[in-house]
């Protein structure tokens, strides 16, 4: 009989501590627990349309990848953006371009072409607006149109473009940027 007695004592001090860590986690709500929340859709302070507006120059190479037969192509563009954010992380951009390229050294053609893309600031996304980052992180995808020309002759091409720019700042009026992006 010591022997059972001595079990429903332990019986007993484990439904209390049972009932009472029970009360102790009810107290406790894991949302309050969780990582930083993002900031709420952000806006500027000034709605005016020609604010946050900006206009771009890139200069690089192009490089177009073709079948076997026709190889690589590779040459000297330009191009111009005009565009605005409409908010800390969406934006939209409207821009000409041109290239030159050459063809394994035999042919060359020109592209001229106009580019919509949608921006997509990654970094005010994630660590919320700061208008003095150094470094942005910004998503590309847009449409565009290009029409070729070679020796008189020319074809009309569109596609779509994806692609992310890493935009350093300068000053508060300069940035330079990398901008990889690929069009199909």
């Amino acid at each position: 009989y010591k022997r059972i007695a001595n079990l429903r004592y332990v019986l007993i001090l484990m439904v209390a501590m049972l009932v009472s860590t029970s009360e102790l986690f009810a107290q406790m709500n894991a949302l309050d627990y969780r990582l930083q929340k993002r900031p709420a859709s952000e806006r500027f302070d000034n709605p005016k349309f020609m604010d946050n507006t900006f206009v771009s120059v890139a200069a690089g190479v192009q490089a177009n990848f073709l079948n076997e037969k026709s190889g690589t192509e590779v040459g000297p563009t330009i191009r111009y953006y005009f565009g605005k954010w409409f908010t800390p992380v969406i934006g939209a951009r409207f821009g000409l371009d041109m290239s030159y390229l050459y063809d394994r050294g035999w042919e060359t053609f020109g592209l001229f072409g106009f580019n919509l893309d949608y921006l997509a600031n990654i970094s005010a996304f994630a660590r919320g607006y700061n208008p003095d980052r150094l470094f942005e992180f910004y998503g590309i995808a847009g449409l565009t149109y290009k029409r070729s020309f070679q020796y008189g002759k020319g074809k009309h091409m569109y596609g779509g473009l994806l692609g992310f720019q890493g935009n350093f700042t300068v000053s508060p009026l300069v940035d330079l940027y990398v901008e990889p992006k690929v069009t199909l």
